[in-house]
């Protein structure tokens, strides 16, 4: 039984099943919409998501790659001065080590990597390869970097992720 008054309906048993077909079509899309918004979202800040560092060589390898350096290795290097700055000044936490680069055609370039904090405000010195105090991104803070590595081995299971460095980028070779 139809329940109008002046042709419009007075509640909900007052829709024909055409009506609450469509009504139900209509909920059905809209979450459909919503669904795919969600995972439209979840996968830009997977991928937008900046690369996280957990090593001075990582993070060196990466801006060198950036410009174009093709090398083979990173290696660091500390003398006793930077050992002894380092457990002198426990709460500054600064942090100074020799870089060494091994380069694709066999050559070697040495420079210098020196940090106001120990994980953070590093500058790079390469001189041979025109790099004057290069600001480098900041290395990963441990309580954060637990949390993106289990992100990192979950998510391949929904979204293959092609971020540099991930779990899934290995898995598939990339």
């Amino acid at each position: 039984m139809l329940l109008k008054a002046n042709g419009i309906h007075t509640g909900w048993g007052a829709m024909d099943m055409h009506e609450q077909r469509q009504f139900g079509l209509r909920s059905a899309g809209l979450m459909i919409v919503l669904l795919a918004t969600c995972l439209l979202a979840m996968g830009a800040a997977v991928v937008l998501r900046p690369n996280r560092f957990m090593s001075h060589e990582e993070e060196i390898a990466y801006v060198l790659r950036q410009r174009g350096v093709m090398l083979t290795k990173v290696r660091l290097a500390q003398s006793s001065i930077d050992t002894q700055n380092f457990y002198a000044y426990t709460e500054y936490s600064i942090y100074g080590a020799d870089v060494i680069i091994n380069l694709a055609d066999g050559s070697v370039v040495l420079g210098r990597i020196g940090c106001r904090v120990k994980r953070s405000a590093c500058f790079l010195s390469l001189g041979k390869l025109g790099i004057i105090n290069q600001a480098l991104p900041d290395l990963a803070s441990d309580d954060l970097a637990v949390w993106l590595d289990w992100l990192d081995r979950k998510l391949p299971r929904f979204v293959l992720s092609t971020r540099a460095g991930t779990s899934a980028a290995l898995a598939i070779g990339l």
